[in-house]
């Protein structure tokens, strides 16, 4: 069978192949379509897609194993439902009624990097402060049962922006660089279990209007059961390291499902079991392993020595580096007041000596008491001025 995009067939032949259009009372009465274009034909084609035809293609979704980590989950019944937001509307029976998301390149349904980015971190505390500390727990508990140690006291607010923001140190918002970022792929369909390879089926959902009216049921595209995703990852050593990270989206992933009506049963993964050792996850560099072990052992940062004396902005006074006290501009050169050489009611004697004309020696002593230093720095101007007059020797005529 000759290779086609899916992708191309499902949003735009579906609807270059309406020849004509009835209406009736200005509504779609019936639509006609050129032959071989009709949507019986193209879902048929569609949904009998064989996925070795399309091994290929995938090659240009898995990312080298050098660049990405990836793990492969299966999905279970019902299957998989993707892009039902896109508008997809045909006034048709048998057309499909809901969106689909397709890879634009090879027309393979795949999860965006960004809806699984998205899912991650809805099951993180960050922006939902009703269910904030339930999640804390529950990503402890996942935390926990992957073995991380000290797990039940981990800052899950700081290992989410970490994960997703690139934050490293939330207080002083210091960003990572670019290329230490966690980064999240496109998901791809690796393999089918069905017989003869399919990979996409079709599906019905019955919406019940009215209580009293016949359902109208609306036909959609979905992934069948037994179809294996692989999720790729360019994940970094953190707070966790590499491969603990890799655990615990597998594990959420798992637990939650992807795409769209997980809570009727679609998009759920069957349990597996995470192997750090897989094929698809690159083994550990020494310089991870280095990371690693600063993360769990960090270095106290050496305190640098300051040359200058600092000063107190509000007030410009400066500040005495070892006692952490104010000190007055006009009094900064004189000895600390806890010093042993000064006290606050010490008294200074000065001897000084003379000598007379008959050859004795006159000897005189000068005794002073300082004033007291107070115990808190001025609070006005005039404070500082007055502290600072004072402090000043008296002019001599």
């Amino acid at each position: 069978m000759r290779t086609f995009n899916i992708g191309y067939k499902y949003n735009v032949e579906y609807f270059r192949g309406i020849e004509d259009v009835e209406f009736k009372e200005d509504s779609i009465a019936k639509i006609h379509f050129r032959q071989g274009l009709n949507p019986q034909d193209l879902n048929k084609k569609i949904t009998q897609a064989r996925w070795r035809t399309f091994r290929d293609a995938v090659k240009d979704l898995a990312l080298p194993d050098s660049l990405a980590d990836s793990f492969a989950l299966t999905t279970t019944y019902p299957g998989l439902v993707l892009g039902t937001g896109y508008e997809h509307e045909l006034k048709t029976d048998e057309a499909f009624k809901l969106g689909f998301f397709f890879d634009y390149t090879t027309g393979l349904p795949v999860i965006p990097g960004s809806s699984v980015k998205g899912l991650l971190r809805s099951m993180f505390p960050g922006g939902s402060e009703e269910k904030a500390t339930a999640k804390i727990e529950l990503i402890r508990a996942l935390l926990g049962s992957i073995g991380v140690e000290g797990a039940e006291n981990m800052d899950v607010l700081k290992l989410e922006k970490e994960i997703f923001e690139g934050y490293r140190n939330d207080e002083d918002k210091q960003n990572l660089s670019t290329d230490k970022w966690d980064i999240f792929h496109d998901a791809y369909i690796e393999s089918s279990k069905h017989t003869g390879g399919t990979f996409l089926g079709d599906d019905y959902i019955t919406p019940h209007k009215e209580a009293l009216k016949n359902p109208i049921p609306l036909k959609f595209l979905k992934v069948l059961p037994n179809v294996t995703f692989r999720f790729q990852f360019d994940v970094k050593n953190g707070s966790i390291t590499r491969k603990q990270k890799l655990q615990l989206f597998h594990a959420i992933l798992t637990m939650v499902g992807a795409g769209a009506k997980t809570n009727v049963g679609y998009g759920q993964f069957a349990e597996s079991t995470f192997d750090p050792e897989a094929k698809g996850i690159r083994k550990e560099t020494d310089q991870e392993k280095h990371e690693a072990q600063q993360a769990a052992n960090p270095s106290p940062q050496p305190v640098t020595p300051s040359t200058h004396q600092p000063v107190n902005p509000s007030t410009r006074q400066f500040v005495n580096p070892s006692t952490r006290q104010f000190v007055n501009p006009s009094t900064r050169y004189s000895s600390p007041s806890n010093s042993p050489s000064a006290t606050t009611n010490s008294v200074n004697s000065e001897v000084r000596c003379r000598s007379l004309p008959d050859g004795k020696t006159s000897t005189s002593t000068t005794t002073s008491t300082p004033d007291a230093r107070p115990d808190k720095p001025p609070s006005s101007n005039i404070e500082r001025w007055t502290a600072g007059r004072a402090s000043m020797p008296l002019a001599r005529g």
